[in-house]
This record gives C-alpha cells, structure tokens and sequence, in this order.
C-alpha cells in the first residue's frame, strides 16, 4: 500500500505480505487530492505500474472517516 502527502510524494511503501500482494498495489485519495492534482491518477498509474512493476492498482476515493 502506498501513502502519499497531498504535494503528490510518497511517504511509506508497506511491504506485500505474499508473492501474489507482490504485484497489487492500492492507493486511498482524499477527494480534495483528486480535485487539487489533476495528474494524480497518471502519476499514480506510472508509480505502481512502472516503478513497482505492478499488476493490479486499486485506487480508493476515500473521506478518512471509513
């Protein structure tokens, strides 16, 4: 799992627990991230896909409050 400041930098990386978590990746956004960086979903799209050599993202649109 990936946690990133609103600035867009990632801030800690959680190691996979098994061989198939290896290649998915989920990321929560607050809502007010995805209006305030209209890239967001194409840096995250190059992060997980290119620099983690991901094979699944799964992108949340979280308030915190779940």
């Amino acid at each position: 799992m990936l946690i990133q400041e609103r600035d867009g930098t990632i801030i800690r990386l959680l190691a996979p627990t098994s061989e198939v978590d290896r290649y998915r990746v989920q990321v929560d956004v607050s809502p007010e991230d995805v209006e305030q960086q209209a890239s967001l979903f194409d840096q995250l799209i190059e992060y997980a896909f290119t620099t983690l050599r991901a094979r699944f993202l799964e992108v949340r649109i979280t308030t915190g409050d779940e």
